[in-house]
């Protein structure tokens, strides 16, 4: 029985740390992908 809390335990941490590894990526995500939409908006501006 303890051992399946303690599994129960790291398993949400385990998750905890996914999920706030997703949100850092997505949010490295958005941020380049702005960047490039911003880059090619100012691309078509110089033509």
């Amino acid at each position: 029985m303890i051992i399946l809390i303690g599994l129960f335990i790291s398993a949400c941490i385990l998750f905890n740390g996914l999920v706030k590894w997703m949100s850092i990526v997505v949010s490295i995500l958005g941020i380049l992908d702005s960047i490039l939409y911003l880059y090619q908006f100012l691309k078509k501006e110089d033509k």
